[in-house]
């Protein structure tokens, strides 16, 4: 039988009939409409904004966001006949030249590795529900079992890509299966091996099962039987390295095994169960050799991959990676950049007439150097109210304070549920209501704070807890006496018939009561996870404003520094800290480095809490910053003065202070000409160096850019030696590469890190310092 007309005009023909009935079931709604929704409702241009350096003057925002003092955005209606295109020229499909083989960082590619696709029952997550109905499934081609030992020499060493189908680039530092292992010692770059005995048979059968089950849970993959596991490091960003003349030089960095033990929970997710293996991990050193594609920071801990999973040798586009060629590009007149060296850590500046020196390889840039405030005194208040821990009372102490026995309160501070209706009518998908506080969360090790915290194994509640749970039994004491009986002590699942069985309400009230509670609206940390009272915070405040209030001197300095001693913004990628070095306290004065994000440019702060995650690069801290801002959050602060920064995000000017009071000069040589000095004066910071070059060496080889799945590796790369000419490692000191420490070096004025100026030149000070 012929049909009368075809599929698609069909469903044009059901789609207007649609249109239309949604069109007549409006039209009585549209006389009820105001002449704004009527205007709001109306066809119009569109808006493009763009930024101009011009002040456009204050802006007033609709509704409750505040009024911008200043605006530069610039706005042009665009309207639809300016941008209409003819349907004739519409193209339908791909368009014409697409790369689909080229891999675009931070989307996900089904490229590369061959897979098949089915539909089938799998329990795929969606919302932390395993799918009751067929999933889309992509199982990957078996592409046979390799040699592990083959792999090794292939792979060690390298930068592959692991994940897909959402690839990050990585470089591998073992390779193994469950027989034997092959990695890079300390310091070498020749392959090791070792037997997978014991406590590592286990770790290596729970990686490759927890690896396994993520990817068919989460993503719907199935990649199939592991035989060999690739244990690589991330990379978290890219970042450019200068010479001592002002050379661009574009670096990789590469993570290489030291002394030194740390221990590392390596969580695996299985089915229902977390199984938390304690590996016992070497920390690693940055080292570098020269590359072609940006120097690259790699995360210090190696992650396990399955093989079958990465790829290597493949195109890639990175639109965000631009190529420098001279200290001109990079600090055009107007840059805005941090220093990174005292005696000005952290001051914000911008390159100024003058700008690069090609002889000396040098920026001139223009520092704002303003006082800090004083916050000992706060310091003091918090180390007077007493420590943390002392306010926190063990799960013994608080029960018997309550009047309930610790496994109640412990209990009752995690989750119960209540199945509403009778017994006879549950099934599994019956409503649950749950009862219990949620103040500690054991499988994800989280807690609220201000409330609990966990002390290795142990929970701790703080007063407010305490009075929580005490509010809690006041308000409805029979739910209590039920759940406090010796038959219920084992059970974590009731039904409302047997709590309350003549109030169908009460479950309810319970339910309002929780919520009105103001715990409900704090949001849970990780363990480990250290903040200050609001008292504390309130004071910070108070100090802070009364200081601005004053007005805080501000001097102006003009300096030359090298060009590894500026922080620009935007010039490194990804979650790379601005220095590396630095450690971040309580109470520490910071500085937001990142452009181009709510909190503006150069705003300081002070960090008033941090929030650790499994991954150390996730950590977070909560900073109170010294002015309100537009899209400030309150975090136990006032309102918009509030915001949560990684590292990657801020400088620490209190380490930097720390650094200033801990360096000595190495020796003060003799005024030049007059000693009397005026108040403009200038003077010159020597640092020193060794001999000795910066021990950095070239990779033997480069790899080939085809795009190819595992079966097709070439493996005509070359082991990059990782070692200096002198034998020795690379130095960790920040401003001084060579690998002999300073304190045990004769001291030798090499160069001049950085000269300082201010107002009108007069005879000089001449000191050498260590920078």
């Amino acid at each position: 039988m012929t049909p009368t007309c075809s599929q698609p005009a069909q469903n044009r023909e059901s789609r207007n009939e649609l249109k239309d009935q949604l069109l007549k079931a409006m039209t009585p709604c549209n006389e009820r409409l105001s002449p704004d929704e009527i205007q709001r409702n109306t066809p119009g241009p569109m808006l493009e904004y763009s930024y101009t350096l011009e002040d456009l003057g204050r802006y007033e925002s609709p509704g409750y966001f505040p009024a911008l003092a200043n605006n530069h955005a610039k706005m042009v209606k665009i309207y639809r006949e300016e941008i209409y295109v003819d349907r004739s020229k519409l193209v339908k499909g791909l368009c014409p030249g697409v790369k689909l083989d080229v891999f675009f960082p931070g989307f996900p590619t089904l490229k590369h590795i061959p897979y098949t696709s089915s539909l089938r029952k799998a329990k795929v997550k969606v919302f932390q529900q395993p799918s009751r109905h067929d999933s889309l499934v992509l199982s990957i081609t078996d592409q046979g079992k390799k040699d592990v030992k083959a792999v090794a020499l292939e792979l060690l060493g390298k930068s592959i890509f692991v994940g897909w189908p959402h690839l990050i680039e990585a470089r591998v530092q073992a390779v193994s299966d469950r027989e034997v292992r092959y990695f890079l010692p300390s310091g070498g770059s020749q392959m090791a091996v070792e037997d997978v005995r014991g406590s590592m048979t286990s770790q290596w059968n729970m990686s490759k099962r927890g690896i396994q089950d993520h990817y068919l849970e989460r993503l719907g993959v199935d990649i199939g039987e592991t035989h060999i596991l690739v244990h690589a490091m991330n990379m978290i960003g890219r970042k450019y390295a200068f010479g001592p003349t002002g050379k661009i030089t574009l670096e990789k960095q590469i993570g290489l095994l030291l002394a030194g033990c740390l221990i590392f929970r390596f969580i695996l997710s299985s089915v229902g169960i977390k199984d938390i293996v304690e590996l016992s991990l070497i920390s690693l050193l940055v080292l570098s050799s020269t590359a072609e594609d940006g120097e690259i920071e790699w995360v210090n801990l190696p992650a396990p991959y399955a093989l079958q999973a990465t790829v290597k040798d493949i195109t890639v586009h990175d639109q965000t990676f631009v190529q420098y060629k001279s200290l001109e590009e990079v600090f055009p007149i107007g840059t805005v950049c941090f220093m990174l060296a005292n005696p000005h850590y952290g001051a914000m500046g911008e390159v100024i007439d003058g700008g690069t020196n090609l002889r000396s390889g040098r920026v001139k840039v223009s520092l704002s150097v303003p006082e800090e405030p004083n916050l000992e005194h706060v310091v003091k208040m918090q180390q007077v109210s007493g420590n943390n821990y002392m306010m926190f009372k063990q799960s013994n102490d608080a029960a018997s304070y309550l009047g309930i026995s610790p496994h109640l309160l412990s209990r009752i501070t995690g989750t119960i549920y209540i199945i509403k209706g009778a017994q006879t009518e549950y099934t599994e998908s019956a409503s649950k209501v749950n009862v219990g506080l949620n103040l500690k969360f054991n499988k994800k090790n989280e807690e609220i704070p201000g409330y609990t915290k966990k002390e290795n194994t142990t929970w701790l509640y703080s007063k407010k807890a305490v009075k929580l749970v005490k509010d809690y039994i006041n308000q409805f004491p029979e739910l209590f006496d039920y759940l406090s009986q010796n038959k219920n002590t084992g059970n974590d699942m009731f039904f409302e018939i047997h709590i309350f069985p003549n109030e169908r309400t009460k479950l309810s009230e319970i339910q309002t009561w929780l919520k009105e509670q103001a715990y409900s609206k704090i949001a849970r940390q990780g363990c480990g996870s250290d903040l200050l009272d609001e008292e504390i915070v309130r004071e910070i405040e108070n100090t802070i404003d009364r200081f601005h209030q004053v007005g805080p001197r501000v001097k102006t300095v003009v300096a030359q520094a090298k060009p590894y001693l500026l922080y620009k913004p935007g010039l490194q990628t990804g979650s790379v800290a601005p220095d590396p070095t630095t450690t971040y306290r309580i109470f520490d004065r910071v500085v937001n480095v990142r452009e181009s994000y709510t909190v503006p440019l150069g705003l300081k702060g002070t960090i008033t809490g941090v929030y650790k995650f499994e991954k150390e690069v996730d950590t977070l801290y909560e900073v109170v910053f010294d002015k309100p801002f537009a899209g400030g959050l309150t975090l136990n602060c006032s309102a918009d003065r509030g915001y949560k920064l990684p590292s990657s995000a801020m400088l620490n000017l209190s380490h930097g202070q720390r650094l200033d009071r801990s360096e000595k000069p190495v020796s003060i040589l003799q005024p030049s000409g007059n000693s009397n000095t005026r108040e403009g004066f200038s003077f010159t910071a020597n640092g020193f160096r060794t001999n000795q070059q910066r021990p950095f060496m070239s990779p033997g080889g480069s790899s080939s850019r085809t795009a190819s799945a595992f079966a097709s590796w070439n493996v005509n790369n070359q082991q990059g030696n990782l070692r200096g000419s002198d034998g020795s490692l690379f130095g960790a000191n920040l401003h001084d590469h060579s690998p002999v420490s300073p304190q045990t070096t004769t001291a030798q004025p090499m160069w001049n890190p950085m000269v300082l100026q201010r107002g009108v030149q007069s005879p000089s000070v001449r000191l050498q310092l260590v920078l």
